[in-house]
């Protein structure tokens, strides 16, 4: 059995050993990568240096090149306008005797050819020789970056997508990861904590990391979310009208007015977010249901914080007294900066909210929620969903790109960054599952499946088939993004695809104008019709970690290899 006794104070832990604990892992693993690559770490900083050198020289090139280009143009535009003008001066004049406008009209015929002049004499020939220049620098640049990269090759190749989870369980073995979630680990949470399949088709999973903690499993998710959300749009029409003004002069006069009447429609159009949850399964306090939201007292000095501890004793009382009188069980906690700071609502267990929240369990909260508090707590029986802020723009794949480089420095900065982010953010989502003891010293019951494994999870197919390139799954005129949903049989994933088209319409809006009189104002907006299509993708156990991946139709994710075939 694992000593757990360090996690009874979860984010004092974190502060105290784990963070440091971790930030060794991640060196001391980067080092042993960077020796079993035999990487040549100052060839490769010679490299680059030149390399950054010809970059900034190349930068430097083409910004001279914009400016020349951008000369030509206003040359060319100088040329035109003068030739033409002057031309048509010279021809009214002539016709006309005016000697002011034959004058204008030479006057223009010389900008233009003085502009012709500049043009092919010194811009032109400019450009030209900034571009061979240009070009040769881009070759050379291309050619060192080539060779850093091939430089690090063995390094880069060293890195595998789990390695973050790794680590991280290295660091805190707690919390044990899987390899990948299996479709009995997925059977499991829908039949025996009764967790629903998210079928909805505007949700797509992005990322899924799972694991368990003393057998008690759980799933992070990061799912890209289609909402309709409401777009204002704007149109004018210019009226003109008379009226009748006083002349200053004791009498009237008559006068023409213009006035822009504007409008507006307000139509949905779909947008799509991100969003991270993290959902832990356990047995322990399996009746009870509440919800949380963050209480907003972060940043309050000790007096406010004060203020809101008695507002919420007083309101606590109160809910005690009405209970009583009820006949129903409520008992307020003596702790009422917990009360103030967990903000639960519709609590529907006192037995079992108690028996959760002990005053080890109440400490821990008033500690890290008084540091962070952007915590939405869901729970729902033995379901137990997170969701914060601070993970908002995290990346939980694990992907190598996120050190991926040809400069060795950038490569060890980028891996000992990223593994830091990924190993904070995520133990911050599980602090208010570890505040809890009871949450990882209980052992749920456990699930007896006699069926053979033989399918990838439907979670696991969602991610698969997003890491296509999105394009390839696009509908005929969809011209937003697209949710894909899977439906695995066999070796064969057909992937449905939704997006919308967005029609051109005008709708013509009432509005009344100065004139006392109702103008039809017309206000251009977008009308988004969902469409659909299907695709076929083939599924194979991996073999093999080389994938030709130049045109998105083939993906290696964990231990499958897919490929698109046809719609």
């Amino acid at each position: 059995m694992m000593n757990t006794e360090q996690y009874l104070e979860p984010l004092k832990y974190y502060e105290r050993e784990l963070k440091e604990t971790h930030r060794q892992n991640v060196e001391d693993c980067f080092a042993k990568l960077s020796d079993e690559s035999h990487v040549d770490i100052g060839s490769n900083k010679i490299t680059c240096t030149k390399y950054y050198a010809e970059k900034k020289a190349l930068d430097k090139l083409k910004k001279s090149l914009t400016a020349t280009k951008v000369g030509i143009v206003f040359m060319i535009i100088l040329m035109v306008v003068g030739f033409v003008l002057g031309l048509i001066l010279l021809i009214t004049g002539s016709s006309s005797g005016s000697g002011v406008s034959i004058g204008v009209g030479v006057g223009l015929l010389v900008t233009g050819v003085i502009a012709l002049v500049v043009w092919l004499a010194v811009f032109r020939p400019k450009k030209k020789d900034l571009q061979k220049i240009v070009d040769k620098k881009q070759k050379v640049a291309d050619k060192l970056q080539n060779e850093a990269y091939e430089q690090v090759r063995g390094l880069n190749n060293l890195f595998k997508p789990n390695l973050a989870v790794e680590l991280m369980e290295k660091t805190a073995p707690l919390i044990d990861f899987d390899e990948y979630l299996s479709s009995k680990t997925l059977k499991r949470i829908v039949n025996q904590f009764k967790d629903k399949l998210d079928t909805d088709k505007t949700h797509s999973t992005l990322v899924v990391q799972s694991g368990n903690i003393n057998t008690n499993p759980f799933i992070l998710r990061q799912k890209l979310v289609m909402e309709m959300v409401p777009e204002v749009y704007t149109g004018t029409l210019v009226i003109t009208y008379t009226k009748t003004v006083s002349d200053g002069e004791g009498g009237s006069k008559t006068i023409t007015v213009s006035q822009t009447l504007v409008a507006h429609v307000t139509k949905p159009r779909p947008q799509y977010t991100v969003y991270t949850g993290l959902n832990y399964y356990t047995d322990a306090a399996d009746k009870l249901s509440f919800y949380r939201t963050p209480a907003g007292m972060k940043g309050l000095s000790d007096k406010q914080i004060q203020r809101r501890t008695n507002k919420e004793d007083r309101e606590n009382q109160r809910k005690a007294e009405k209970a009583v009188k009820k006949g129903e069980n409520y008992t307020k906690f003596a702790n009422s900066k917990f009360e103030a700071y967990i903000n639960s609502e519709k609590r529907n267990n006192e037995l079992e909210y108690r028996l959760l929240f002990t005053p080890l369990a109440q400490n821990n909260f008033v500690y890290s929620l008084s540091k962070h508090d952007d915590i939405y707590y869901d729970k729902r029986g033995c379901i137990n969903s997170i969701s914060t802020t601070h993970d908002k723009d995290m990346d939980y794949s694990g992907d190598i790109s996120n050190y991926y480089h040809f400069d060795y420095e950038v490569i060890k900065a980028n891996f000992v960054s990223y593994n830091m982010k990924f190993f904070e953010a995520l133990y911050f989502d599980f602090v208010p599952l570890l505040n809890i003891p009871l949450f990882f010293q209980h052992q749920s019951a456990p699930f007896v499946d006699t069926e053979e494994e033989d399918v990838i999870s439907y979670y696991e197919a969602e991610v698969l088939i997003n890491k296509f390139e999105p394009d390839l799954f696009k509908p005929e005129h969809c011209d937003t993004d697209v949710i894909l949903k899977p439906t695995v049989s066999g070796n064969n994933i057909i992937v449905n695809s939704y997006g919308y088209q967005a029609i051109p319409r005008v709708e013509l809006v009432p509005t009344f104008g100065g004139d006392g009189r109702t103008h039809m104002v017309p206000v251009d907006y977008l009308e988004y019709k969902e469409v659909h299509d299907a695709f076929n993708v083939n599924l194979i156990n991996n073999d093999s970690e080389i994938v030709d991946n130049k045109n998105g139709s083939e993906v290696l994710y964990r231990k499958y290899r897919a490929h698109l075939l046809n719609k």
